[in-house]
């Protein structure tokens, strides 16, 4: 990690890239933006920035890369393995990104990710989260050791970096097998004559 001589000076910086909010440690709103859904992860960000714009988040992203930062991306702040935040880290959160753009001139519409139609969590979005993670878990290995190797050499990435990309693989291989066994079925598909069940889980 690389910062300013302070983490305001780091904060101002990345205030003058950006017109959404940058929390630093310093902040006493920090230890609840830092906060996850899984009571476990306590890890601690060297700041938390809340774009409101997609000019914010490159902006956000180019801070990181100028600053040799690690980045963590926070929707609903809900994933089981911790991945939407970091240590001494910058997290991006998205959480207050809900806008929809419809041009009916051109039959368009552009929506930005986070907010799904009616922002519900519906059964398509959570096998689709489950397959992701599943699928995609054995990428945490090569890219935890790269990012390893970057910010702290060889010999860390060879030791430290294995062990946590392993570590950070069987997470997101646990979380998303949880999220496929526990998808949803209607009542109606799993015998004759059942009845649909109430609201999804």
């Amino acid at each position: 990690m690389t910062l300013p001589a302070t983490a305001t000076e780091a904060a101002g910086a990345l205030r003058a890239r950006i017109s959404g909010m940058v929390i630093e440690p310093s902040d006493p709103d920090f230890d609840e933006a830092r906060r996850v859904w899984n009571g476990m992860i306590d890890a601690h960000p060297a700041l938390i920035v809340r774009p409101t714009s997609a000019s914010d988040v490159a902006g956000a992203v180019q801070f990181a890369r100028d600053q040799n930062l690690l980045i963590a991306v926070r929707g609903g702040g809900h994933n089981v393995a911790g991945l939407a935040t970091v240590d001494d880290g910058l997290v991006i959160d998205l959480s207050s990104m809900r806008g929809i753009e419809v041009d009916p001139v051109a039959g368009t519409a552009l929506a930005d990710i986070h907010d799904p139609p009616s922002n519900d969590y519906g059964p398509t979005r959570k096998l689709g989260r489950g397959l992701s993670n599943f699928f995609l878990a054995p990428a945490e290995i090569p890219v935890t050791i790269a990012t390893v190797n970057t910010n702290e050499g060889n010999s860390a990435a060879a030791g430290y970096g294995v062990v946590r990309g392993l570590g950070r693989s069987a997470t997101r291989h646990v979380a998303g097998l949880l999220e496929i066994l526990l998808w949803p079925v209607p009542a109606d598909c799993r015998r004759p004559g059942g009845h649909r069940p109430g609201p999804w889980i």
